[in-house]
């Protein structure tokens, strides 16, 4: 035969009563707003200081051919997925530019389309 164990007590000093099964299910969260603001558009030029990784970025990006995540790598001293996500997160889906990438001697060349 098993012995069970006493409910601890409460502030009070009593003992709480002793429950069977499961405990009750908490309610639901509430989910929070993950709304964002919509993207510039492609009217407007973002807004980016002088002299960030990011104003980096935009250059190598403008310029004529393009770059590569290799080049951008190096060149910010970063692991290319992290340079990757950069560009998709962060260019494409919150500041609204149009990166243009494709396939050149096997090599994909990321460049902003205009």
């Amino acid at each position: 035969m098993s012995a069970r164990k006493a409910p601890p007590k409460t502030k009070s000093g009593k003992r709480a009563p002793a429950s069977k099964g499961k405990a009750p299910k908490a309610a639901p969260k509430q989910s929070k707003d993950r709304s964002q603001k919509a993207p510039p558009s492609g009217d407007v030029a973002p807004k980016v200081r002088e002299n960030t990784k990011l104003s980096v970025i935009l250059d190598m990006l403008k310029q004529d051919g393009g770059t590569t995540i290799e080049a951008l790598s190096d060149r910010l001293g970063w692991e290319r997925h992290s340079v990757h996500g950069l560009i998709s997160g962060k260019l494409r889906k919150k500041m609204g530019l149009k990166i243009q990438s494709e396939k050149k001697e096997g090599v994909r060349v990321y460049s902003l389309a205009e």
